[in-house]
């Protein structure tokens, strides 16, 4: 993109405003660093869970604009575990191209944009776009660390934040990370969210669902129209006994329903793992069969406490037996097993999940000329 006398850049103030699928962002004079997780409660972050909380899937900028072009820079760098966080970014040798690959959708239509790089910063550049106001969603790296340095528009000098959707905050595994999906838009959360019309905020760690109560803290701190928790697949195994692996989840779940006592909350076990479904070996390995029983028990205890809004959802129907060619490891769905969980989660979610959909954001950024 060429810089020209109707270029513009947007102030950092302003850009912040845009963001979704964060806890918290963290802010110097280099740029803007978003988290999954609320920045505020580093210190009683495991490692290994703060440097998932610092890959930023399901994080994205929505925005308003009559720009024709826009250019979004950005410094990047890995997350990996136990890697001591500083506001300084720095490049570490597993860095690869995925890690800074985003998405971008205008009006709900996918655009491929251009994607240069010098080091660890990389520009984002998309041209040609029509003239009128219209919702441009970028969506950041399923497994990179970002640093938002600007964001420049050309024939518009304003930008305001997008409407409002009702939000979504699902809990989760490497399953809910997703980062094996064909781009950042298309994790299932995200598939899912555009077609239903929300606002979908993905706290899915690779390797790190293992109940961590601060995490429950922080579900319970953020506003929320619906939450789901994808319980189990990390913690088969040299976690939890079953005497402790129960009143941990309920002890989750309590903290969760603090914050949120009347919020529609789902329950999702884990989906298929052929080795790991009747691994149970007490005293500390839990088998997926025994979970998903554990689980369906544990929701119709509190169902029976006088919780009307939890439900439960047999991870099964989502990937089952007989999706294993989805499964290259038997354990991560590829790109094609992530969007036929987008699909099984729409078709077998409770009756309460299937809200209408929403407006499409052209029908919105119609009614908000028409109102202006």
């Amino acid at each position: 993109m060429k810089q020209n006398s109707d270029t513009h850049e947007i102030p950092l103030a302003t850009v912040r405003t845009f963001f979704g699928g964060v806890a918290g962002l963290q802010e110097d004079e280099s740029g803007i660093v978003p988290w999954r997780l609320d920045p505020k409660l580093e210190p009683f972050y495991h490692p290994e869970l703060l440097s998932r909380a610092l890959m930023t899937a399901g994080v994205r900028l929505k925005f308003l604009s009559q720009c024709t072009s826009f250019r979004l820079e950005y410094d990047v760098a890995a997350c990996r575990e136990g890697i001591p966080f500083q506001f300084g970014l720095r490049p570490l040798p597993e860095f690869t191209s995925e890690d800074a690959a985003m998405d971008v959708l205008v009006n709900g239509q996918e655009f491929k944009p251009e994607i240069s790089s010098v080091g660890e910063q990389f520009t984002l550049s998309l041209d040609g776009l029509s003239r009128g106001i219209k919702e441009i969603g970028i969506y950041f790296p399923t497994g990179g660390m970002i640093r938002v340095r600007r964001l420049v528009l050309v024939g518009d000098s304003v930008a305001t934040r997008a409407p409002s959707q009702p939000r979504w905050i699902t809990y989760g595994s490497s399953i809910t990370h997703c980062r094996r999906a064909g781009g950042p838009g298309s994790t299932w959360p995200a598939i899912v969210a555009k077609r239903k019309g929300w606002d979908a905020w993905n706290l899915g760690f690779g390797g790190q669902c293992k109940f961590d109560p601060v995490v429950a803290r922080v579900i319970a701190s953020m506003p929320a129209d619906r939450i789901s928790l994808c319980l189990g697949i990390n913690t088969y195994s040299g976690f939890f006994h079953l005497r402790t692996w129960v009143p941990a989840v309920e002890g989750f779940i309590m903290t969760v329903r603090d914050g949120h006592p009347k919020t529609p909350l789902l329950i999702i076990s884990p989906i298929l793992s052929v080795p790991w479904e009747k691994c149970d070996e007490p005293p500390a390995t839990i088998g997926l069969q025994t979970m998903r029983r554990s689980l369906n028990e544990i929701v119709a205890k509190f169902s029976a406490a006088g919780d009307e809004n939890i439900h439960y959802l047999d991870g099964l129907k989502i990937i089952g037996m007989g999706d294993e060619h989805t499964m290259p490891d038997r354990l991560h769905p590829d790109a094609d097993g992530i969007k036929l969980m987008a699909e099984r989660f729409l078709k077998f979610s409770p009756t309460v999940w299937r809200d209408p959909l929403l407006p499409p954001p052209s029908a919105v950024i119609r009614s908000i000329l028409t109102l202006g």
